[in-house]
């Protein structure tokens, strides 16, 4: 993490996720179990929790993060050489090549 700024927003809004997650999971185990032992997918279990939730207006904390690694020029080219390399040898050769310039 490059921004130590971020770290405080992060850990409360994990935090807040997970209070809410745990809330409805006692409010909805007996659905949720229920759904599993009828052979249902998770996707449709949680897309059917979903949709029952927004049915009732209970709203649902998002947590948006931008991302924290960020991916160098170099990074992009040495990637396009290897995808190009023929063979390893070639592919050693034109990264070192590259390295130089």
């Amino acid at each position: 993490m490059t921004n130590i700024q971020m770290l405080a927003p992060l850990i409360v809004g994990f935090s807040l996720q997970e209070i809410t997650s745990n809330s409805m999971l006692s409010e909805f185990e007996e659905l949720v179990t229920d759904s599993y032992r009828k052979g249902m997918s998770e996707e449709k279990i949680a897309s059917g929790l979903y949709n029952l939730w927004r049915h009732r207006g209970t709203k649902i904390p998002t947590l948006v993060s931008s991302p924290v690694y960020e991916e160098p020029e170099k990074a992009k080219e040495y990637v396009s050489i290897w995808f190009r390399a023929k063979d390893i040898q070639s592919g050693r050769d034109e990264h070192k090549r590259c390295k130089v310039r």
